[in-house]
């Protein structure tokens, strides 16, 4: 019998994506995906988690153009898990998830706004002649 190792998450991106470079054509893009499942806890709250997700080459270089922080996304891939040493020695365990694909299914607008009101004040603000005036210790000519 084989075994299968498959995972399957729909969440939403809560950091901006991360994307390193190793040469040419291989790159790797880490990327946390925040999953809630209504109702879960013995008290009906919602149970939330935060997932760390690695896509590799030439995913991540189709994630690279698409995903933004606040995407909600789905995402296929299989558990890996990781022994981490610090400069103390000290051992530290991690999950991972490497995606084979994803899926993007809602496309957040939140970032552009974000980035649109700062600029949109900045071209409000008037510029007058007086604020490029010389002062008596700078030099015209310089």
């Amino acid at each position: 019998m084989d075994s299968v190792n498959t995972v399957i998450l729909e969440g939403y991106i809560s950091d901006y994506p991360e994307i390193r470079y190793f040469g040419y054509e291989h790159l790797r893009m880490k990327l946390r995906l925040h999953t809630i499942e209504k109702g879960l806890k013995a008290d009906g709250r919602d149970w939330e988690q935060w997932h760390n997700i690695e896509l590799s080459n030439a995913l991540a270089k189709q994630a690279e153009a698409s995903l933004k922080k606040g995407d909600y996304i789905r995402i296929e891939g299989r558990l890996a898990y990781h022994k981490n040493f610090d400069m103390e020695g000290n051992k530290s365990y991690s999950t991972i998830i490497h995606a084979r694909s994803f899926i993007l299914l809602e496309q957040s607008n939140n970032i552009e706004k974000v980035i649109e009101e700062p600029i949109a004040k900045q071209m409000k603000t008037e510029l007058r002649w007086n604020d490029f005036a010389n002062t008596e210790e700078e030099d015209p000519m310089a």
